[in-house]
């Protein structure tokens, strides 16, 4: 017989009495539950899922899967990786606590779950941190202490989601680091691309990138792109102290964009106040 646990923290995060819980506890047939498609993880690692299952084989599940009951099943809120270990392992029922949520509970918990356990890559928290602020309307400075974490924690976060999908799906499959993805938001759009593919096919560290960076950076440019450049560095930085946010030009021969980021509602609200003015 497993020796069930809430894991630490757990129970305060769910107001769950830890001296009563077992009475919350049920045994639930495993096909009554079903994952939830929009919580954060997307990425399971085969190897943490066997070794998981192996666990479960030989000790049983010692925390309980947290689930919500959404029409005629239940949804995972929290224990996701359980649950397909115990799938794995072809558990017919397993132990789950039953507790209803609202949405933006269920995200909070979900995040908070995984970033303790470090389960999140850089991207998956960004767009948990995102569908704070879209979704729910928090603010960067709640979501820090929701996550006990600092503001611009969250901000340098959201920020990687200005990153092109391609230097995007390197950081989803691992292929480059957080580390990485810093450095390539602080050069200019045209470069990062192709510097994010060297770092990921030469495996570069951080460091070999920074030193590439400046290289290419101190590579000679001819008058005529020498004051381009400045012209439109001169217009990038006047948006940005107008709109106080960070504001990109991207331009080829006969076109081009401009890319202005916001990180929460309340920050989309303002830029569009200062638009229509």
């Amino acid at each position: 017989m497993a020796k069930y646990g809430l894991g630490k923290g757990l129970g305060a995060l769910l107001n769950i009495d830890e001296e009563n819980y077992k009475n919350q506890l049920i045994e639930m047939d495993i096909d009554k539950i079903q994952r939830d498609p929009r919580q954060p993880r997307k990425e399971f690692s085969k190897e943490e899922l066997d070794e998981l299952a192996e666990s479960i084989r030989e000790k049983g599940i010692i925390q309980p899967i947290l689930v919500r009951k959404t029409g005629e099943t239940y949804s995972i809120v929290a224990g996701e990786r359980r649950f397909r270990a115990a799938k794995q392992e072809k558990l017919k029922t397993v132990p789950v606590i039953v507790k209803e949520f609202t949405e933006r509970e269920v995200l909070e918990i979900s995040l908070i779950e995984n970033i303790q356990r470090k389960d999140l890559n850089p991207i998956e928290q960004a767009e948990a941190y995102k569908r704070l602020c879209d979704e729910f309307g928090a603010t960067q400075e709640q979501i820090a202490k929701s996550l006990g974490k600092s503001r611009p924690v969250v901000t340098n976060k959201l920020r990687l989601l200005t990153l092109s999908e391609r230097i995007l799906s390197y950081l989803r499959r691992g292929k480059i680091s957080e580390g990485h993805a810093r450095l390539l938001l602080s050069i200019h759009e045209d470069l990062r691309d192709d510097l994010a593919q060297q770092a990921a096919d030469n495996e570069l560290s951080v460091r070999e990138l920074e030193k590439l960076i400046k290289k290419v950076q101190k590579e000679p440019k001819n008058n005529e792109q020498i004051e381009n450049d400045e012209e439109f560095i001169k217009v990038e930085n006047k948006l940005q102290k107008k709109l106080a946010t960070k504001v990109t030009i991207t331009r080829s021969i006969k076109k081009g964009k401009i890319t202005i980021e916001y990180y929460s509602l309340e920050g989309l609200n303002r830029i569009i106040d200062i638009l229509s003015k």
